[in-house]
């Protein structure tokens, strides 16, 4: 099976001397006219959230200059001191309604709020604290960064993918289930199926000692190890790229292949992660954050 529509896009993450993952993203790889986006963005934001805005961070393509038009995303981290008001929260739908308005080359613009407390516990917010220090650049604030220990391709990542698999492919089938609305079933479609690229990268992780959030990548390194599913991980990623609104279709491929993912990810949990523990951190990760 091919499809002329995906593109050999995206890479693996570099990492230094020591095996730690490596932060690619800089200013000088944005492009201009995301420049331009990202300081009206700030400026939004300071408006909104004035004092309670700690630090802005760009994570994803745009960052690491591998941005594509009418492709990519506006991904953002947005660290604040409190929680943000049902106001605020009409005010920044706003903001990202008129900048998507102003900005036809943007498909979505993410926005994920975490309070600074929360984002320096691991125990809290393990993914945005590994996206801000290994994807994201930040923009705007406080570094916090360097208050964040350096990770490697291992076990404690894999798992962030591999934990919640089975019930979010449920939460999938249930929510396409009697589902009506088009435009919900694609953001469905799209949600599922990148989680599932992912989640077969880490499956071999431990073995490719290498890590990546790009979709072809992590196609590639799951069908290097399991040939005979390639195909099936293909249509995944097809899938994620471009979502349908078929339910029936989308249902009996997450009850077949979907069904396949969920019993390798739970021989992958048996072996690494046997109690099911939602944070699977080494001790030196440990030692690091100070538990």
């Amino acid at each position: 099976m091919v499809f002329n529509t995906i593109k050999q896009i995206g890479s693996i993450c570099q990492t230094d001397s020591l095996g730690y993952l490596v932060n690619e993203t800089s200013y000088e790889k944005v492009d201009n006219k995301h420049r331009e986006l990202i300081q009206v963005f700030v400026n939004g934001l300071i408006e909104i959230l004035g004092d309670n805005l700690n630090s802005v961070y760009v994570r994803g393509s745009v960052p690491r200059g591998q941005n594509i038009d009418k492709v990519s995303d506006l991904d953002a981290i947005i660290v604040i001191d409190k929680l943000i008001t049902d106001r605020n929260q009409r005010l920044l739908e706003q903001l990202k309604s008129n900048l998507l308005n102003k900005n036809p080359y943007l498909v979505d613009i993410e926005m994920n709020f975490i309070e600074k407390e929360m984002l320096l516990s691991v125990k809290e917010s393990f993914i945005l604290t590994f996206m801000i220090k290994t994807y994201a650049l930040c923009v705007y604030g406080e570094n916090l960064s360097d208050k964040i220990p350096k990770f490697k391709a291992d076990e404690t990542i894999a798992n962030e993918h591999i934990i919640n698999l089975e019930s979010q492919i449920k939460i999938a089938i249930a929510d396409l289930q009697d589902n009506k609305g088009i435009d919900d079933i694609m953001d469905c479609c799209q949600w599922i199926m990148k989680i599932m690229i992912r989640a077969g990268m880490a499956f071999v992780m431990d073995k490719e000692q290498s890590y990546t959030r790009d979709l072809y990548p992590a196609y590639t390194i799951f069908s290097k190890h399991f040939k005979e599913k390639e195909a099936e991980m293909r249509k995944t990623l097809k899938f994620a790229i471009e979502p349908v609104s078929d339910v029936s279709k989308l249902i009996s491929f997450l009850n077949t292949f979907g069904r396949w993912m969920i019993i390798q990810a739970n021989n992958w949990l048996d072996k690494h992660n046997p109690h099911r523990l939602k944070y699977l951190l080494k001790d030196s990760s440990i030692n690091d954050y100070g538990y």
